[in-house]
């Protein structure tokens, strides 16, 4: 086990395995719940494989943009992906996350568990300062209610 810090957080969709993957790895999908509440999206692509990017940038209400990408380490279709987190941008400090998401088929449900590991407990912190652990939550959550909302159409 790493002594790096580390963050994990659980979220229970009443949804199917699959559908839960292909809200984290389709843009059509990424893009409606992937941001932090109160944002829109002004730009989303996803690229699921081994070296592949997903990349979305959000815009708040004053029309100030925050670019995010990813590069996926692994992916396991249905079952895992792992990214390395960053700005997309050339800002200082710009230290990537570590992020595993793991999806387990709990009969008709799924489990969906978020682990992020960073560089430094000072960086955790940083983030933790900014809100950023809420905002996680919260997006977790609009990614449930998306996905179910999906689910039941």
């Amino acid at each position: 086990m790493s002594d790096r810090p580390e963050l994990s957080i659980e979220r229970l969709f009443n949804a199917p395995k699959d559908l839960v993957f292909s809200a984290w790895t389709k843009a059509e999908h990424f893009q409606h719940w992937f941001l932090p509440p109160g944002f829109k999206t002004v730009f989303c692509e996803v690229d699921p494989r081994v070296g592949g990017l997903f990349r979305i940038h959000w815009e708040d209400a004053d029309g100030n943009r925050y670019p995010n990408k990813g590069l996926f380490t692994a992916v396991e279709p249905t079952d895992m992906l792992a990214y390395e987190d960053s700005f997309d941008d050339d800002r200082e400090n710009n230290t990537p996350t570590k992020v595993t998401v793991t999806f387990e088929d709990m009969g008709g449900k799924t489990r969906v568990v978020t682990h992020s590991l960073f560089a430094s407990h000072e960086i955790l912190e940083e983030i933790k300062a900014m809100g950023a652990v809420e905002i996680w939550n919260l997006t977790l959550d609009q990614a449930v209610a998306y996905v179910e909302g999906l689910a039941a159409a």
